[in-house]
């Protein structure tokens, strides 16, 4: 029946199409060119020229922004509008999975992180909500991903010179920051508190690869030695059989062919720049806003954050912030508890 309603109706088709008849696409087009050509070497440049000018609309064109307003209030505040949001945000959340599939390793992430939740409600979010931050992935991932682009597509010395690049790149904050997550996570699958600060890089990898020995390849194990042996030049490259010989203080020569350092080079950054980040995204859109019925609060209280009424924001606003101390709330108690509080405490803004 909701799907025959929204294919009845041309109001949100004939108010998307007069706002986009408003944009300047000449501009839009240069946008996208410049992400195409991106090299990873200047993501705050790019993301200056996208964000640093205001988009100006077409002129001479009939319909002016402001005569919009109305039109888009209406729509917002229709049962129909939060039947779309509802059915959008279901097919988003079956695109993400539908292109998870590519990394078998997702529903190992899922698993962990549905476990941690089991034991202390939403506890996830607090570790997941940081690669939310669109902007913030964007500067972190630019250049690894000019580099695994260069990597997969160079041989020889070139691509040798691609590979010590990358794991000196993305060894720090990139894949520690996943390692960190995921650690601490397999705390919280136990109902036990984890040590602060956290362990540094190589001993991160070591711990974790212990505690996750069920949860094949989510910690990569040879990115500890790999990160040492190319950020201390512990290495030696063999230009006849393209291969590496790697070590570091507590591990003898290895030798590693340049294939597979590019295999484990795919597989990390195919974690930090794409699984990890969608796992993040995937979890908060099902778990924390569609099955926890925050979407739904939400869609409640926009005719009163809408209405221009100063009380009634006020009234919607509470509203929310009540559900959401509501979901946060087992998470809070867990850090909060006397024996805890000495080695952790939740961040201010967890539960906001």
């Amino acid at each position: 029946m909701k799907k025959k309603q929204l294919r009845n109706s041309h109001d949100f088709e004939k108010f998307g199409t007069k706002l986009i008849l408003l944009l300047p696409m000449k501009e839009l087009k240069k946008i996208f060119s410049k992400l195409e050509k991106l090299d990873g070497e200047t993501p705050l440049t790019l993301l200056r020229e996208i964000t640093g000018q205001p988009i100006r609309t077409r002129k001479n064109f009939d319909v002016k922004p402001s005569d919009l307003q109305g039109e888009a209030l209406e729509l917002v505040r229709s049962k129909e509008f939060a039947v779309l949001v509802k059915s959008n945000t279901e097919e988003n959340i079956k695109s993400l999975k539908e292109n998870l599939k590519k990394d078998p390793r997702y529903s190992l992430l899922l698993k962990l992180i549905n476990l941690a939740d089991e034991k202390i409600g939403f506890v996830s979010f607090l570790f997941l909500k940081p690669f939310l931050d669109v902007e913030q992935n964007f500067i972190r991932f630019c250049k690894p991903h000019g580099l695994i682009k260069n990597i997969n597509s160079s041989t020889g010395e070139r691509r040798k010179n691609f590979l010590v690049e990358l794991f000196k790149e993305i060894s720090e904050p990139a894949y520690r920051d996943y390692l960190e997550v995921i650690w601490k996570l397999s705390f919280l699958a136990q109902t036990k508190i984890f040590s602060i600060p956290s362990p540094k890089f190589g001993e991160l990898v070591n711990q974790a690869q212990r505690r996750l020995r069920d949860y094949p390849r989510l910690v990569i194990g040879e990115m500890k030695l790999l990160r040492n042996s190319f950020a201390h030049n512990s290495f030696e490259y063999n230009l006849e059989d393209d291969s590496f010989i790697v070590w570091d203080e507590k591990t003898p020569k290895t030798k590693l062919t340049a294939d597979e350092i590019t295999n484990i080079a795919n597989e990390v950054t195919s974690m930090c720049i794409e699984t990890f980040p969608s796992v993040a995204i995937l979890y908060c859109l099902r778990n924390c806003f569609l099955e926890s019925g925050l979407l739904e609060c939400f869609l409640q209280q926009i005719p009163s954050l809408t209405s221009g009424i100063p009380s009634e924001i006020a009234k919607a606003e509470a509203k929310l912030l009540e559900f959401q101390l509501s979901l946060t709330k087992p998470p809070r108690d867990f850090f909060q508890k006397p024996m805890r509080r000495k080695e952790t405490t939740v961040p201010s803004t967890f539960g906001q």
